[in-house]
């Protein structure tokens, strides 16, 4: 796990030197580039990009990203944003297309589905995050869709700056380094993270704010769908365009695919 955490961190490192040194970067290059490149580093990690699907932009998911347990699995689906650092950045997070509000459409889907939504925010700078731990010289940062909706949307149109958005979010190297899965990454540990950092998507805190009960979270499946069960195996060889082919419904909705194996 401390190598894993190790290369995520170097990526997310290099994230914020790369905007820094080129502001105009897409967001799409530089998901791209962060979900190869630790796949590339990272054994546990399987990882595709497929044609660039305009149904995902009707979900308001970039990427499928999985963590998978032995006794069960997590499915969550990301929506990349950059940051603004000097100008309001509302109009990002309330971007609307002809399907209509994004973020609308993934929290949406997160129900239908069973996933948790999650947004990537991509930065130069960051002051305040939530982090036991302070990290603050990342370039990627993740926050719950729901509790971005309730903080920034619900309320109406007003000014967001870069830092009210990273107040909300946590490094995304937390995911494999944060200290209340330090025993090793198992399911107890990731629940408890999740229920540390990002307790909105919590299902039962829509009716009791004060619940910490882990069934509660979305995305959670006992059986690892066949379509991701088959990916895993298939990593090795190269996941091959048949497999596209195969299950083309169950990926229909997302641009790429990325899956956190954590099972010994």
């Amino acid at each position: 796990m401390k190598n894993d955490c190790k290369e995520l961190r170097k990526c997310c490192l290099y994230i914020r030197k790369w905007i820094k040194q080129q502001p105009s970067v897409k967001e799409e290059s530089i998901t791209d580039w962060l979900l190869f490149s630790i796949s590339e580093k990272i054994n546990k990690i399987s990882y595709k990009a497929f044609s660039r699907n305009e149904e995902a932009k009707h979900t308001g998911a970039d990427w499928e990203w999985w963590f998978i347990f032995n006794e069960y699995s997590y499915k969550m689906r990301v929506q990349a944003k950059k940051i603004k650092i000097n100008k309001d950045n509302y109009a990002s997070l309330a971007y609307t297309n002809k399907y209509g509000l994004q973020i609308d459409k993934l929290i949406q889907n997160s129900e239908e589905e069973n996933f948790i939504p999650f947004y990537a925010f991509y930065t130069s700078k960051a002051d305040n995050v939530r982090c036991r731990m302070g990290i603050t010289d990342e370039g990627v940062y993740m926050a719950g869709g729901n509790n971005i909706y309730n903080k920034f949307i619900l309320s109406g149109k007003k000014r967001i700056n870069y830092d009210d958005i990273l107040k909300e979010s946590t490094p995304l190297s937390c995911f494999l380094c944060c200290p209340l899965g330090k025993k090793g990454m198992n399911r107890i540990g990731f629940l408890r993270f999740l229920a540390e950092y990002f307790s909105f998507e919590n299902k039962k805190n829509k009716s009791n704010k004060n619940s910490n009960n882990y069934e509660y979270f979305l995305g959670q499946y006992e059986e690892t769908p066949n379509y991701i069960q088959s990916f895993i195996k298939l990593k090795r060889e190269g996941i091959p365009d048949s497999w596209e082919k195969e299950f083309q419904h169950e990926i229909k909705n997302i641009n790429s695919l990325s899956v956190y194996d954590a099972r010994d």
